[in-house]
């Protein structure tokens, strides 16, 4: 009973000093607010009345501006009349930034001696206001007219290179009826004031009593101590007051407003003995219900000694009757299919399970002498290593997140490997922590199902080896890998000779052991970075990776692992009581990052292993190696078209084109392809895989656009002015949807005139989407485009179409003009077609002269012009001027 009392006197006390405690906090914050309450509205007061100032300022200034000559005289009056509006103010003035006083409503001596006058444009304040181009707010000064003090206000005027002009200066009376702070009703123990950054005062509340101590302010600088807190504080603070009349220092709370944008501070103060009073004045009724308090807990207390001994009673009938209810609570869940729990994570970060049933014991091998505190740290003691950071991870976010918890993984027990997934909520937030109700599922026999159909969709049944499929997916992995690191790797295709033979002579069963005890031999033999697969019956494929970048290394280092592959193979294998040696044939290929697709590379190297069955069998042979040298080259030669048209290694050379007076008709450009390594590169090699791979649209642009290019640089020349310019054209330009419109495209931004421009087909062209391409030369000649019909004759639908094909010129095949002398059907053949352009007015072209006599024979037959190496091999166009001059030397001798 006496450790009670002096238990209740204790806590009595404990809640006295607590209440006083609180008490004072709370009236600090009323202060707090009281004065940032008092000290806010004064700023934001303060603000407004000089914004409106600065305004009504500047609308003076251009109100005088705009009577542009005004007698000077009007001006005072116009400022006396603005005076009625604005009672807030003594007067209004304008200077010039020379000094020059250009009208004023304000007094000549109005200002104390003392002060610099505010009309001086050496003032500071107006200095610094030509200075800075804004607002400012001088010192206080005292008026004599209205024997109180004003402050001044200076504001730029602007010419129209805003450059000053002009000041307009106001003389402000702060504390006005209309004012913001005026309205407030303040306590006569709380002062506010207005501290300009120079420490005089700009205004004070309440006034001073005498004029001599109201003077005295506002002539004196505030003290450094409070000069010092200003600069460093903002917001709530307390200092040291000093009091020069009295003596001594007093603690003062004050809240402090910085107004940085005109250089000022607004405080708000009261003296700390008044908060004191304050608090003290709280707590009288506090302190009445504290000793009543004390005496009901005392005359409680005897009465509550009797009712403890009655609760004590009731608490053991309902201990007893929560148990049952577990007992039967735990009994349901038994029935359920899955575990259940219910755990707290505590604020501390503390984990305990306060209810596990007898199924989540079972499921996670928790024996019944691990007590609930410690279930947590079982638990992440038998998660398996290589699922543990995903548990913790996943359990922690879920914890901080407060989102539902979900972890699939293993646990380990002695030697047993089981799959659980866990899944919890949190449900009820308390004080002391959350808590989450949980199930556990046992995933063990679901998992162990899923590996097995994961096993027959992607293993062989018979060695467990990887399928087909699986193969494909390790080859493609290696391909992503091989991106990043240069290497090549091998794939190798082991077919077992005669094994039909022996597996019809033995049996299917002696066949599978065979074909196991073979998939074990390989398994054991390959590095640790190789795989191997069994794609069919009797086929097995090793995938050789991270061999030598070099093509020649990585194919020895394939032979020498193939013929230690091969002899495993030699090795006897015991079919009952019978020794067999066995050969195999294998097929090999190499790749590395070149981009050929899985299934290419698998036929190749069964390709391969053919070719070692046909060899005589028991060899290997690499994937044919001209075939592959030949598609190598292709790649490689892909890969430089791509990186040519990217770096413009392209360029045109031309090909006159003469008439039989040796006269210059025009030039056909002809791309060439000048590459770093091989030298020139031939046309019929790089063309044909520019179609294919699409690269000929974007090169068939350049080389149209460069074209014309070329001919308006000669149409400069008047020599050269008549000449025309023959580009051909690809199928897969003439098919392009937009060919049209970028053709045309390229003809506006050079320039050219395109009665000059002749785009050769060929009749190959028009074998397919007839009409389409018809459709698209029409457009082209509406603008004036011509085209010729390239290597006319050899054909296979020339005539049916030739009338219908909006053309210019036939080109005789070079294969009829090379042939000429040779038999009579050439020279009939070439008759026939000049005969033919003729009667359709189309112009004749004849391809490949290479003599004289040639040339003379075709014009004779009645053909317009001639091109080939007889006049001109293909050269850059600043060789063309010698080849001209020899052309005209020859003729005119």
């Amino acid at each position: 009973m006496r450790a009670f009392a002096r238990f209740t006197f204790v806590l009595l006390l404990t809640v006295a000093i607590f209440t006083a405690y609180v008490t004072w906090q709370r009236t600090v914050a009323a202060e707090k607010r009281e004065l940032s309450h008092l000290s806010g509205i004064l700023a934001q007061g303060f603000q407004n009345q000089m914004a409106k100032q600065d305004v009504i300022l500047q609308l003076l200034g251009e109100s005088v501006s705009l009577v542009e000559g005004a007698p000077q005289q009007q001006v005072p009056a116009f400022f006396q009349r603005m005076r009625s509006h604005h009672r807030s103010a003594l007067g209004y003035a304008m200077i010039s930034v020379n000094g020059e006083l250009l009208g004023s409503s304000l007094p000549e001596f109005e200002f104390d001696p003392e002060s610099q006058p505010a009309l001086d444009i050496q003032n500071p304040t107006a200095q610094l206001a030509i200075d800075t181009k804004t607002f400012q707010i001088g010192r206080p000064q005292l008026s004599s007219t209205i024997d109180d003090w004003v402050t001044p206000l200076y504001s730029p005027l602007f010419d129209q290179e805003r450059n000053v002009s002009a000041l307009m200066v106001a003389m402000l009376v702060i504390d006005t009826e209309n004012t913001a702070w005026s309205q407030m009703r303040i306590e006569d123990n709380v002062e506010i004031v207005l501290v300009r950054n120079d420490g005089y005062l700009n205004y004070m509340y309440p006034e001073p009593a005498t004029r001599e101590r109201y003077d005295r302010i506002y002539r004196t600088q505030a003290s450094d101590a409070l000069r010092n807190l200003l600069r460093a504080e903002s917001g709530w603070t307390s200092y040291d007051r000093p009091y020069t009349v009295q003596g001594g220092f007093r603690k003062h709370y004050l809240w402090i407003e910085p107004m940085s944008e005109y250089n000022m501070t607004a405080v708000a103060m009261k003296d700390r003995r008044f908060v004191i009073h304050a608090w003290l004045q709280t707590l009288t009724l506090p302190t009445l219900v504290w000793l009543l308090a004390v005496f009901a807990l005392l005359f409680g207390y005897r009465r509550a000694k009797r009712l403890i001994d009655v609760a004590d009673e009731d608490l053991q009938k309902l201990n007893t009757e929560l148990s049952e209810s577990l007992k039967q609570y735990n009994s349901l869940t038994q029935l359920l299919p899955v575990g259940v729990y219910q755990g707290v994570i505590h604020a501390d970060g503390q984990r305990e399970v306060i209810y596990l049933n007898e199924r989540a014991r079972e499921i996670l091998r928790v024996p019944e002498t691990v007590a609930l505190r410690d279930v947590f740290s079982f638990i992440e003691a038998q998660v398996h290593p290589s699922d543990r950071y995903e548990y913790i991870h996943s359990s922690m976010k879920a914890a901080r997140t407060q989102q539902p918890f979900r972890w699939k993984g293993r646990i380990l027990h002695a030697n047993e490997v089981r799959w659980v997934e866990l899944q919890s909520v949190p449900q009820l937030k308390e004080e002391e922590g959350v808590v989450w109700n949980g199930v556990i599922i046992d995933a063990t026999d679901s998992k162990r199902a899923e590996e097995q159909i994961n096993q027959l969709a992607f293993y062989d049944a018979l060695t467990q080896l990887p399928n087909r499929r699986l193969l494909h997916e390790r080859i493609q992995q290696l391909m992503k890998q091989m991106q990043t690191k240069p290497q090549y790797a091998a794939i190798l295709c082991f077919d077992i000779d005669n094994f039909k033979t022996l597996n019809d002579s033995l049996g299917h069963s002696a066949g599978d052991t065979l074909l196991k005890t073979l998939a074990e031999r390989l398994q054991n033999s390959v590095r640790e970075q190789d795989f191997v697969a069994r794609i069919a019956g009797d086929e097995f494929i090793v995938v050789l990776s991270r061999l030598s970048e070099h093509a020649s290394a990585a194919a020895n280092q394939t032979r020498a692992l193939a013929s230690e592959l091969i002899r495993e193979f030699e090795k006897p294998v015991a079919l009952g009581t019978e020794l067999y040696r066995l050969t195999t044939s294998v097929g090999i290929t190499l790749f590395d990052n070149d981009e050929r697709p899985v299934e290419l590379l698998l036929q190749q190297v069964d390709q391969a292993m053919y070719q070692a069955k046909a060899a005589g069998r028991n060899t290997h042979i690499f994937f044919d190696e001209k075939i592959q040298a030949l598609l190598q080259s292709r790649l490689e030669l892909v890969r430089d078209l791509h990186r040519a048209i990217e770096n413009k290694e392209f360029a045109l050379h031309y090909q006159l084109i003469i008439d039989a007076n040796h006269q210059v008709h025009g030039v056909e450009g002809l791309v060439r392809w000048q590459h770093p390594e091989r030298g020139m590169v031939s046309p019929s090699e790089f063309i044909p895989l520019a179609e294919e791979t699409g690269d000929i649209i974007v090169l068939g642009e350049r080389i149209l656009n460069h074209a014309c290019e070329q001919l308006v640089s000669w149409h400069q020349d008047p020599a050269r002015a008549h000449w025309t310019m023959a580009v051909n054209l690809s199928v897969r330009q003439l098919r392009s949807p937009n060919f049209v419109e970028r053709a045309l495209q390229v003809i506006d931004a050079s320039g050219v005139d395109p009665e000059y421009l002749i785009l050769e087909i060929t009749e190959s062209m028009l074998l397919t989407e007839t009409e389409d391409a018809i459709e698209k030369m029409k457009q082209l000649r509406a603008r004036g485009v011509k085209f010729a019909l390239d290597d006319f004759g050899t054909g296979y639908s020339s005539l049916s179409y030739l009338n219908q094909l909006p053309l210019d010129k036939l080109k005789i095949d070079q294969s009829f003009v090379q042939s000429l002398y040779n038999d009579e059907g050439p020279r009939t053949l070439t008759r026939t077609i000049i005969s033919l352009g003729d009667s359709l007015g189309l112009e004749l072209v004849a391809e490949g002269v290479e003599t004289k006599g040639q040339m003379d024979l075709l014009a004779a037959q009645g053909c317009h012009y001639f091109q080939g190496y007889w006049i001109n091999r293909p050269v850059p166009a600043d060789q063309l001027s010698g080849i001209i001059s020899r052309l005209s030397a020859e003729y005119f001798g």
